[in-house]
């Protein structure tokens, strides 16, 4: 009988074991067995009473959650409705039930010593009906953090489904410490959050980045990770396997972004001591990338923009030659700067703004050179953005090629007269042909938004030619390519919407007009 000592109570294997006694010394009439009843009389005894226990338990639960009003009830009789009755009484028994388990563990006492907590595997099965009730929310809290902090506590598979599948179709609320509890204890209930999240942003309407930072923390997900780095190392590697699948995915990237910033948030909120440090979330990632890369444009004086980016441009072109330079150009190290890169995409947006409204400047500027090497860093930064890899080590006959386009699309979009028509399809072709379609996209839109002088009509234009020049190659394959494009021009109108902080209220104005009307046209643009 060692085996027994600690049975998970009312196991499949402990009721085979008692029925298999009992069958035993029904059958048996030889002093043995009657000495071997009489051993086992007390722990059948105890045993009964626990199965006594728990069916009181769940009829009594299954009678106060039942809605029939109509019902025979003893209440009546003294004029108090059956429903409140009800509803009062599960409060309670829930209270006294969460307190039970509050301080029901001893697990620390004696080796030797049953843990109280062997038995809230069956209270736990009895919650199944009722995770959905508000009543039963300090009893799920109750339960699911005793299993994070006592090893002997085990949950039914039932009731952690039901918690799981409750708290996804928002029948249940939990704070966060019971949502971290719920994840810790099942990591797939953690995956299963993750990819709920990034179904139900991938097939939402139009996006916008306000209502996508409420979806995103009303998952609970950028809090939970704040609070266990363990979650977050989790759900940052759910996002990077998601994102190898999809890496065209302009919406998956933006709800990266969404996350990793509301994460960042959350993390600030929390006391300055219990607060860990960033290398602890990011440990693939150089420290002196973390910082920079991760602070929030918002956080940064609009002055300073300029020199923040040069200096991270800086450090990506370092890390890139050195990974070039150990031949692992192609593999993980490379790869974690860009994520990390994405991740903060903020930066990648303020660059794109940055170097579309400071080509008219560096044109008049006496200092040139010096606004063009500038212009050249940014540049650079967004090619890195769209082209991590030296892919077929073409990484200087691409950066040559990204030059000539931008040179190019300058010419077309900032010329103070309108190009000959011959002009815009020689742009176009080189834009398909030369790098990919969503940097030249970035590109035209952020001259359509953002340069000194009307860029946004020459912008479409090409937009449109762009699709039309795609469909004519292959109708059905560049009719999605076209939805694509329109998809990726509608999340980089949004990122460029938010994270637009421009003091000078003409300049300003000036862009909230060519946002709305590249947002007002780009739908026929690219699927005429």
């Amino acid at each position: 009988m060692a085996s027994w000592e600690k049975p998970e109570p009312f196991s499949k294997t402990l009721v085979q074991f008692w029925m298999a006694k009992v069958s035993e010394w029904s059958e048996a009439t030889s002093p043995s067995a009657q000495l071997d009843a009489c051993r086992h009389q007390e722990k059948l005894r105890g045993f009964l009473q626990e199965v006594l226990g728990a069916l009181r338990l769940a009829k009594t639960m299954c009678h106060l959650v039942a809605a029939d009003e109509e019902g025979w009830s003893v209440m009546k009789h003294v004029g108090l409705p059956s429903k409140e009755y009800n509803v009062s009484t599960l409060k309670k028994m829930m209270c006294l039930l969460t307190e039970a388990v509050n301080g029901g563990c001893s697990s620390f006492r004696s080796p030797t010593e049953r843990c109280l907590c062997d038995g809230l595997h069956s209270l736990s099965l009895t919650c199944v009906p009722l995770v959905t009730r508000p009543e039963a929310a300090p009893l799920i809290g109750a339960l699911l953090r005793r299993s994070v902090t006592c090893a002997h506590t085990q949950l039914s598979e039932e009731f952690v489904e039901a918690v799981c599948s409750g708290f996804l179709d928002k029948k249940l609320h939990l704070d966060v410490q019971t949502v971290v509890a719920l994840w810790c204890h099942n990591l797939s209930s953690l995956e299963r959050a993750v990819l709920r999240l990034v179904s139900f942003v991938l097939s939402g309407p139009r996006i916008d980045l306000q209502t996508l930072d409420k979806q995103v923390n009303a998952s609970l997900l950028p809090q939970a990770c704040a609070q266990r780095c363990s979650v977050f190392l989790v759900v940052n590697e759910i996002f990077r396997c998601t994102l190898l699948e999809m890496e065209e995915s302009s919406v998956l990237r933006l709800l990266i972004q969404s996350f990793t910033r509301c994460f960042l948030r959350a993390l600030a909120a929390q006391d300055p001591e219990d607060r860990l440090a960033l290398k602890s979330f990011f440990p693939l990632v150089p420290v002196s990338l973390q910082m920079p890369m991760l602070t929030l444009p918002s956080e940064v004086p609009q002055d300073v923009w300029l020199e923040h980016l040069m200096g991270i441009s800086a450090q990506l072109q370092l890390a890139s030659a050195e990974a070039e330079e150990r031949g692992d150009n192609t593999s993980g190290s490379v790869f974690e700067v860009w994520f990390l890169l994405l991740q903060g995409g903020g930066w990648v947006d303020v660059a794109a703004q940055l170097l579309a409204s400071a080509q008219t400047h560096a044109a008049s500027s006496s200092s040139s050179s010096s606004s063009e090497s500038k212009s050249r860093a940014l540049l650079w930064l967004l090619t890195f953005f769209y082209h991590p890899t030296n892919r077929g080590h073409q990484r200087i006959q691409q950066w040559e090629c990204v030059q000539q386009v931008w040179g190019d699309l300058r010419g077309v979009c900032l010329s103070p007269t309108p190009p000959p028509p011959r002009a815009l399809d020689t742009v176009a072709e080189s834009l398909l042909s030369r790098v990919s379609s969503r940097l030249a996209l970035r590109l035209l839109l952020s001259l359509a938004v953002f340069s000194p002088v009307p860029g946004d009509a020459i912008a479409l234009q090409l937009i449109r030619k762009m699709s039309e020049k795609k469909r004519e190659e292959d109708e059905k394959e560049e009719e999605e390519e076209a939805v694509s494009l329109r998809r990726e021009a509608e999340c980089l109108l949004a990122a460029a919407a938010e994270h637009r902080l421009n003091s000078d209220t003409l300049a300003s104005a000036r862009v909230q007009a060519r946002l709305r009307t590249l947002e007002d046209t780009l739908w026929n643009a690219l699927c005429v």
